[in-house]
């Protein structure tokens, strides 16, 4: 086989794999995923202001962190595995148990092989309830 019959071979072999994955792509069952935004309650009984919080929310946990009027949150989620992380608030980091990662408390990770930041969920008060959006089952 020549060099030129051996690269049209290697590019027909990408390109059939490429309609394959984007055809079975196409065919599967699509997940929406459930977006919704959840009322959590009084912002001052959910959350005091300085604090850090961990909440449920219809079975996604989330840090819940306060200074003054901004409410931030990040899904406890670990971005390396999908491991359910742990707030350690003597450390002031975020430990995932499955492999050892680390993050700051921005989401940031800090330690281990998580290499993708934690997701930050929208987060906002309206008449002096907090309000979360979430992309998971939102019984609270």
């Amino acid at each position: 086989m020549d060099r030129r019959s051996w690269l049209r071979a290697i590019a027909a072999a990408a390109g059939l794999t490429s309609l394959t994955l984007a055809t079975s792509e196409y065919l599967q069952p699509q997940h929406a995923q459930d977006i919704r935004t959840v009322d959590l309650g009084p912002v001052d009984e959910v959350i005091s202001d300085g604090a850090r919080r961990v909440v449920n929310v219809g079975g996604q946990m989330v840090l819940l962190s306060r200074s003054a009027d901004v409410v931030t949150a990040l899904d406890l989620t670990c971005t390396h595995a999908g491991c359910p992380l742990a707030f350690d608030a003597k450390a002031q980091r975020i430990r995932c148990a499955c492999h050892g990662g680390a993050f700051a408390i921005t989401g940031e990770p800090v330690a281990g092989p998580p290499r993708t930041p934690l997701a930050t969920l929208e987060c906002r008060t309206d008449r002096g309830r907090l309000y979360i959006r979430t992309t998971r089952s939102t019984e609270v």
